[in-house]
């Protein structure tokens, strides 16, 4: 599996049949380009869409909540959960909304940070930061959740998911958009790729991208994969 982002996601939108029902959940902009596939039924589902986005554009934008989905159960044949679990505040109750509308043999495909990585903390710490020490009190945090390979595998696992196959990424940097730190960008650039010269990268492995299925029975049998060491 690529690790790139689009790459993987339309590698794997490639393969599904005309008339296809695809949930893109937590949306943002789209994770991918709706328009490039005509032939599938796509429902993009974001709770705070951005002016101007994609998902919006595209006609296909339910505003709503990921552990409250207004869709019948067993509604579609993929669903895509790409950044989306770290943000929720009620996580079981997305997870078990997941679990509903994925038909028997559908497919969910997940990306989550891994919490325990350098990268997360320094996410959460420098939201923390920007919230209280910059006076922007307003400000959501945004992951809410600590999730790891292990925890998200377990959850889904009980839901009736089964993991088919699972790609460690290293770090995006995201937490370098926080707008205080962006002048800051270049500078910090270059001493991580330093970093990266001499064999350290403390943003290897800081994210996972999972792609499951929803087995035929909840009681079938199997395990799940585990990250290499």
């Amino acid at each position: 599996m690529d690790a790139h982002p689009e790459t993987v996601i339309t590698t794997l939108v490639d393969t599904l049949p005309g008339g296809a029902r695809v949930l893109d959940l937590g949306a943002g902009a789209g994770t991918f380009p709706y328009a490039s596939y005509p032939a599938l039924d796509v429902t993009a589902v974001e709770l705070r869409p951005r002016p101007g986005s994609a998902a919006i554009e595209s006609r296909r934008l339910v505003c709503a909540s990921g552990h409250e989905l207004p869709f019948r159960s067993a509604a579609f044949d993929l669903v895509i959960a790409h950044w989306l679990f770290e943000h929720v505040d009620d996580l079981d109750r997305t997870y078990d909304e997941v679990g509903r509308v994925v038909r028997q043999g559908g497919l969910l495909a997940v990306a989550v940070p891994n919490s325990h990585s350098f990268e997360d903390r320094l996410y959460r710490f420098v939201s923390h930061v920007y919230k209280y020490a910059f006076l922007h009190f307003g400000k959501r945090i945004e992951h809410v959740q600590v999730l790891t390979f292990l925890s998200v595998n377990d959850a889904l696992y009980r839901r009736g998911f089964r993991l088919l196959r699972f790609a460690v990424e290293d770090g995006g940097y995201c937490w370098l958009e926080v707008p205080q730190l962006r002048r800051f960008r270049p500078g910090i650039l270059t001493v991580l790729r330093g970093l990266r010269r001499l064999g350290l990268d403390p943003f290897r492995g800081a994210n996972y991208r999972l792609l499951f299925q929803r087995a035929e029975s909840t009681g079938a049998g199997g395990g799940y994969l585990r990250p290499p060491s």
